[in-house]
């Protein structure tokens, strides 16, 4: 185990260190002039009005990714787990979008936000919706737009996990229920769904972390605006960081960043080990 300790030490321990402690000093990121502030930083980020902007956007991210990628991931799963044809090509089709990186996403998804020659706009158009017609990165629904991206990005994962789960159910309890006179809905209200629990609870954490961190794909379409209008903590901690210099108070985000992000990693590692168990 040695070697890959030591490289997850290298990699992330001592960097999660560097930055709480980084947080509690000014530098400007050259050389070794760190003056010493105390809880400063912390004191501006708190009172910051972008902070709360970009903490509102990260939460409306979570919302939105725990309704859309797991709902649709769970259909597609529930559907896509019947004995129907071509369905591995289907299921292969779905998980595609997930390798993809979020440099040719966020370029796909520019071109179809595009308000001129985009394929949405272009789509309503013919529709006769004109007025639904917008410029969607440069809105008050950028944030649902680059949302509705991640998600056709992160639902074919979800429905993967989903399917593993579905496949390993005990068709026991099943064939119970169809001998009680269950309907299919009703197998899935009350057998299948209380039967995934557990990967569920994966799932919802590995989202919430996902959201809490969220970078990428923002910054490559938008870079945090319009007026900031898209900024996340990760664009502000990147901005204060890398553009203003002040890497003291872009430590501070990071800090909080990693704060948002413990509760969901705790739950899932806690989730993990009761499987295990």
């Amino acid at each position: 185990m040695s070697p890959g300790l030591l490289l997850l030490i290298i990699i992330i321990v001592l960097p999660i260190i560097a930055t709480i402690i980084l947080s509690f000093f000014r530098w400007k990121g050259i050389g070794f002039d760190l003056n010493f502030i105390g809880l400063y930083n912390y004191e501006k980020v708190f009172t910051d009005p972008r902070m709360l902007n970009a903490l509102k956007n990260n939460f409306i991210w979570l919302g939105l990714f725990l309704a859309v990628p797991i709902t649709v991931g769970f259909c597609l799963a529930l559907a896509l787990n019947e004995n129907i044809r071509f369905r591995n090509l289907f299921r292969s089709i779905i998980y595609y979008p997930s390798v993809i990186s979020f440099i040719a996403l966020g370029i796909i998804f520019m071109f179809i936000y595009n308000p001129e020659y985009g394929l949405l706009n272009q789509i309503l158009r013919s529709l006769h919706l004109e007025s639904f017609a917008i410029k969607w990165l440069a809105s008050n629904f950028v944030i649902p737009a680059i949302t509705l991206a991640a998600s056709w990005h992160y639902t074919g994962f979800v429905m993967v996990l989903f399917l593993g789960a579905l496949q390993q159910l005990d068709h026991n309890l099943l064939e119970a229920a169809e001998i009680d006179g269950a309907n299919y809905y009703q197998k899935v209200l009350h057998v299948i769904i209380p039967s995934i629990i557990p990967i569920t609870t994966v799932i919802v954490a590995l989202t919430m972390i996902n959201s809490m961190r969220v970078f990428g794909l923002v910054w490559i379409m938008t870079y945090g605006g319009p007026a900031n209008k898209s900024e996340v903590i990760g664009i502000l901690m990147y901005k204060k960081a890398f553009e203003s210099s002040l890497w003291g108070r872009g430590s501070t985000y990071g800090v909080i960043m990693l704060l948002l992000t413990f509760i969901p990693a705790f739950i899932y590692v806690k989730t993990m080990m009761k499987k295990e168990d």
